[in-house]
């Protein structure tokens, strides 16, 4: 699956009620998409970089989405070790 394929598959629960996937709590699938956001789409130190910031132009709800999950994660992120790829 393409990235553009997978975002147009979330866009229905990203357009939903609430600031995550499923409502307002956090769920176990909101861990893993919320994780590709944090640890590679956004990071500036990670490839393509460029090319990440271009799809996240054209889906501004996963943006919002991935925005919402790295305020409500962010004294962890603040704090964890992280590794790279």
């Amino acid at each position: 699956m393409t990235w553009p394929r997978f975002l147009e598959s979330l866009k229905p629960y990203l357009t939903s009620p609430g600031r995550f996937l499923f409502g307002d709590k956090l769920c176990e699938a909101d861990f893993m998409v919320g994780r590709m956001y944090t640890d590679y789409i956004v990071r500036k130190d990670q490839p393509c970089f460029d090319k990440w910031r271009a799809l996240l132009n054209k889906y501004p709800e996963f943006e919002a989405y991935g925005n919402a999950f790295t305020a409500e994660m962010k004294p962890y992120l603040d704090k964890r070790p992280f590794g790279g790829f």
